[in-house]
């Protein structure tokens, strides 16, 4: 039988972890001119769900467990000027059946403005992080 929400509800906790990062960026940066590039912004965001995740698993004592980026959304609300310093906040929102990790996150500017919006879901996986490397040996030297 498939679970109902009320069974679906009981297998979702609330998340642990929240990071907020100060980031300074150059000039190099740039989209259009004087903007930083959007897929730069995605990609910091992108990176910060993972340093969160990590942090999160950490406190649920599944260091162990991979993790990998199912979906990102990004919305991004205003432009970021280049040489700049903006305030990167990223929690996770919720946990479903200890393996579904819902996160949110923002960049904001020194008033607070948001300018880009992100949405993640990670998944972690039952294995740890050297698992695929096991049975793996050295290439043989040639002779």
């Amino acid at each position: 039988a498939a679970p109902t929400s009320i069974d679906l509800a009981a297998e979702e906790e609330g998340g642990r972890t929240e990071l907020n990062v100060l980031v300074q960026l150059g000039n190099e940066l740039a989209g259009h001119p004087e903007l930083v590039h959007g897929g730069f912004a995605a990609t910091m965001m992108d990176e910060l769900f993972g340093w969160t995740m990590h942090m999160e698993k950490q406190a649920r004592g599944q260091g162990d467990r991979k993790s990998f980026t199912a979906n990102l959304n990004v919305n991004y609300r205003k432009t970021m000027p280049l040489s700049s310093v903006y305030l990167m906040v990223c929690k996770v929102d919720k946990v479903v059946r200890g393996k579904k990790f819902y996160l949110q996150g923002s960049i904001q500017n020194r008033r607070g403005d948001i300018l880009v919006e992100t949405t993640a879901l990670f998944i972690a996986t039952g294995e740890g992080p050297s698992s695929s490397f096991r049975n793996l040996k050295a290439p043989a030297k040639p002779s």
